[in-house]
């Protein structure tokens, strides 16, 4: 009888998706994606329906497989016309509703460190987004305005509010960029504000770390903030046996998210002193490019590889470079037969590193040639969703320092350790220690955070 019922209510789906085009209305969109939803679960119950009979067919004594086969082809025949009428319905659903999602999502921190000092418990926690003193830190509150714009466009916009440690508020256009939606042969194009698309991290938003900080090397190589510009890219999924895409963009090399390049007058770069870099020619502006591919090592286990460059002026040069390079790498295992998504273990790991040009200068009475800096750095993470809703994680991070302690870059390495429950799909708690060992420390360095995250409105699913 269920059969019966999602197969009649086939006609009803497209009706639906007709009437939606000429009225998109939030109703009607949450009955045609839950008829979707009901669509694919009949769909998968009658393949594993086929499956157990197969099994019986192969197992029959002969002479009586007939009625089970007749049962076979009968279930193939209803799996078939799922698959064109839902096919058929896919296209006026993608183009019916324009409607604008709004969602906000708070990130809080509360914990404390064995850090002697507020100085040096800063650059523990550098990033923008960590707990970046003891007691409580909001992290990260986000609004997130998205939605289709026309047939030819998407677009969203996020805002970010955080409290710095003098108790003001801080308020930042993370991003706000439009993307194409039907451009032939696999290309898209987004414009606009946005984080460059290197490595795995850069383009998250905190919501999606899976700890409660980011990685030391993201932190000294790419900005406390992350690595994120205004400009343009474009992007191609090329047309082979396995996901590959690849993408090359171009932004502003300017402005305190591009700290390994030009860079903020007021601030300086990390490394010599601030040159004024003024953009005359392209040369002058950052370009990116990536390329990633998935592969399935199992039916299990997918993997992602990607590698990642970007080049740009030094804001440490009137004439030098800087270029950065990474390579990254995801795994992930996951049971067929699983809860929700769970159990699962998810490996994730990059290498970075950085080659920036400086011209000489005076640090107080010492003379410093000029020349290029090296450093790099990576971090490998290891997370286990071990039962429903419960995730442990454990992360190893090392970055190289300098050669000359006029940079006040030292070699650093951090293992973290993490306990993450999800309570629903809209807000978790997660636990994690801190172990900190850094050349400018005289000892090494504990820290403790619990971190609560909620969500309210529309939640995207996250990138594999």
């Amino acid at each position: 009888m269920r059969n019966l019922t999602v197969c009649a209510a086939l006609p009803a789906l497209g009706a639906l998706a007709a009437t939606a085009r000429a009225a998109p209305d939030d109703d009607i969109r949450r009955e045609f994606e839950q008829l979707q939803r009901e669509f694919r679960e009949q769909k998968a119950k009658d393949e594993a329906r086929i499956a157990e009979l197969e099994r019986k067919l192969a197992d029959s004594p002969a002479g009586k497989p007939s009625d089970l086969q007749s049962q076979i082809d009968d279930l193939v025949d209803k799996v078939d016309t799922l698959d064109t009428r839902l096919a058929a319905a896919k296209p006026v659903q993608a183009s019916a509703f324009k409607l604008l999602e709004i969602s906000l999502n708070s990130l809080i921190a509360a914990g404390t460190s064995s850090a002697p000092n507020d100085r040096i418990f800063e650059g523990l926690e550098g990033g923008h987004h960590d707990p970046h003193r003891r007691g409580f830190t909001v992290q990260n509150t986000e609004l997130v305005l998205s939605g289709a714009v026309d047939p030819y466009f998407k677009a969203q916009a996020n805002i970010s509010w955080t409290i710095d440690e003098d108790g003001e508020t801080v308020v930042v256009l993370e991003e706000a960029f439009a993307q194409t939606t039907s451009l032939p042969y696999g290309l898209q194009v987004k414009a606009g504000q946005y984080f460059t698309e290197f490595g795995r991290i850069n383009p998250q938003h905190p919501h999606q770390w899976e700890f409660v900080d980011q990685p030391v090397v993201n932190t000294r190589l790419l900005g406390d903030d992350g690595m994120r510009g205004e400009g343009a890219r474009v992007s191609w999924l090329a047309p082979t046996d396995f996901p590959l895409e690849l993408i090359v963009g171009i932004q502003n090399a300017n402005g305190n998210t591009m700290g390994s390049f030009a860079g903020p007058a007021e601030d300086g770069p990390p490394y010599g002193e601030q040159v004024d870099r003024e953009v005359r020619s392209f040369a002058d502006m950052v370009w990116s490019a990536r390329a990633d591919a998935s592969v399935d090592l199992t039916e299990e286990m997918p993997a992602l590889l990607g590698v990642s460059g970007a080049l740009g002026p030094s804001g440490a040069s009137s004439s030098g470079s800087t270029s950065l390079l990474g390579a990254d790498l995801t795994i992930k295992w996951k049971p067929l037969a699983n809860d929700h998504g769970f159990p699962f273990v998810a490996f994730q790991g990059e290498w970075m590193r950085r080659h920036a040009g400086y011209d000489s200068f005076i640090d107080g009475t010492t003379f410093v040639a000029g020349g290029e800096l090296q450093d790099s750095g990576e971090y490998a993470q290891l997370v286990w969703g071990f039962q429903r809703d419960w995730t442990a994680g454990l992360r190893y991070d090392r970055v190289n320092g300098t050669d000359d302690d006029v940079f006040g870059m030292d070699d650093r390495t951090r293992w973290s350790a993490a306990l993450t429950y999800y309570t629903s799909e809209f807000a978790k708690i997660r636990l994690q220690v801190n172990l900190d060992d850094s050349a400018a420390l005289s000892k090494d360095v504990t820290s403790v955070w619990l971190q609560l995250e909620f969500n309210l409105g529309a939640h995207g699913a996250h990138r594999f």
